[in-house]
């Protein structure tokens, strides 16, 4: 895809103009040029490239008739324009000029997600949905913690606002529940989940996708698939890839046979709904980091399966960023996140805040949380860094725990030698917002490291699997 040229500069409020006299702020056609001035008293203006993705924008209603609109995303800050506008010059280049570039570039993101509303009116909808929380905001503000994309782009911060409703998942109001932890994904349809949740996110974002094969003329909303993932770095764009192409897989396989015998071989196509959520005004600016990674990665995979499918004769891939509650629209107003767990509805694609209770957990809840541990630990468990671990597919019903390797490690005694309060301030990467049960996880995933090794474990170093029994009750099978 072409780079669209935009001419912009860290401000509060985007001014210009697309040229077609739509705001830049409301998305791009695949006919626009874009072109935007972002006009700031105190910061010269740079030169940012941007790029239209094939991430379609939601639409005010599913009724309307407005044309589609489509993310754009930032590319890089130009060269020329960032040394003239420092007053230096190209051949004073160092290392430092990249670093500078890209935080000028994150900061037009953070901006443009921010300010887009197609956006913000989905996002409301998806955290307040509950008409009794709408509106409820408290008019103060907290001038002392800012996010460094904040202070460099000074953004005005907004209201505090009041955390919304988090539907508590329990082992009896949900149906059956598949919990993601950090560092997880899992994928599964309606007959074998209800709902599929992940919690506990701060700089992390939980990911959702949900996907139904389509006809011009039908639809096949039984042969649905769900997927949610939860991410807490920039080094998984292989997993993102691969989350994406599972339900590309899914679906084309199931259709295979009607396509081939088919006339009208093309004219099916995979309509795939994108939920964001995460992060927050985090001063290190760790949040928009996972954003840009996460939106860098959809945008490639969905431009490379659209090629593709006219070359292997698989079915067309639309996505939809349909939920993108994350950096500022997931803060409320005082450097701490609104969402911090999301669900979705595995039947129909609805998503909503949620939190998930104790016994929801899913099994061995701190065997999986101590995979997190042993890679800070143990350099044997390291090589599965960048890597997210499948505990659920739509092949195999039931939960697997893959093997790693982990022992008591002097450095773990050391953490459990902290009290709560330092221990919350050396592993985490935002203290200051973490629920007041972080500690005491993190101490029950240290302990049990210490205390058991993953040769007992894991005897012959082989998955762990669990069926379900009953509704949320799970046991282990051979």
């Amino acid at each position: 895809m072409a780079a669209d040229t935009l001419l912009v500069s860290p401000a509060p409020l985007l001014t210009g103009q697309i040229l077609t006299d739509t705001t830049v702020k409301l998305g791009a056609s695949k006919e626009d040029t874009t072109m935007l001035m972002l006009e700031e008293t105190t910061t010269p203006s740079h030169v940012c490239e941007w790029m239209t993705t094939n991430l379609r924008l939601p639409r005010i209603s599913n009724y309307s008739k407005e044309e589609d609109t489509y993310l754009c995303l930032p590319v890089h800050v130009s060269e020329a324009s960032y040394f003239k506008s420092n007053e230096e010059k190209e051949e004073y280049k160092d290392d430092a000029f990249e670093s500078t570039a890209n935080d000028l570039r994150l900061i037009q993101l953070h901006q443009y997600l921010a300010n887009l509303p197609l956006l913000m009116l989905s996002n409301q909808r998806f955290q307040y949905s509950n008409p009794a929380t709408q509106g409820s905001i408290v008019q103060q503000h907290n001038k002392t913690r800012r996010s460094k994309y904040d202070r460099q782009s000074k953004l005005q911060m907004p209201p505090k606002q009041c955390p919304p409703p988090h539907r508590l998942i329990t082992s009896t109001n949900s149906g059956r529940v598949i919990n993601v932890q950090q560092g997880e994904i899992a994928h599964c349809t309606p007959l074998q989940a209800d709902t599929i949740c992940s919690d506990d996110a701060t700089t992390c974002h939980i990911v959702a996708l949900w996907s139904h094969y389509s006809r011009s003329t039908t639809e096949d909303g039984d042969k649905v698939l769900a997927t949610i993932t939860h991410i807490d770095g920039t080094a998984y764009e292989q997993c993102i890839r691969d989350a994406v192409n599972e339900h590309v897989r899914y679906h084309s396989n199931h259709h295979a046979k009607q396509n081939m015998s088919s006339a009208t071989e093309n004219d099916g196509a995979i309509n795939m709904s994108i939920h964001l959520m995460g992060g927050f005004n985090d001063i290190e600016g760790s949040s928009i980091e996972i954003t840009d990674s996460i939106l860098q990665t959809l945008a490639a995979v969905s431009n490379e399966c659209n090629s593709y499918s006219c070359i292997k004769g698989i079915p067309r891939l639309c996505m939809m960023l349909e939920t993108g509650a994350v950096g500022s629209a997931n803060d409320d107003g005082t450097g701490s996140p609104l969402g911090r767990g999301l669900a979705i509805d595995v039947a129909s694609g609805k998503v909503f805040l949620a939190e998930v209770e104790d016994d929801t957990q899913g099994p061995e809840a701190i065997l999986r949380s101590v995979r997190l541990w042993a890679s800070a630990f143990h350099k044997r468990s390291r090589r599965q860094s960048g890597k997210l671990h499948v505990i659920h597919n739509h092949t195999q019903d039931y939960i697997t725990i893959e093997p790693f390797f982990f022992c008591p490690s002097p450095a773990a005694k050391s953490l459990l030698d902290c009290s709560n309060e330092e221990l919350l301030n050396i592993t985490s990467t935002s203290p200051e917002v973490e629920k007041p049960n972080f500690a005491v996880n993190v101490r029950e995933s240290l302990m049990y490291m210490n205390r058991n090794k993953s040769s007992v474990v894991f005897p012959r170093n082989e998955p762990l699997k669990y069926k379900r029994e009953g509704l949320n009750g799970w046991v282990a099978i051979d």
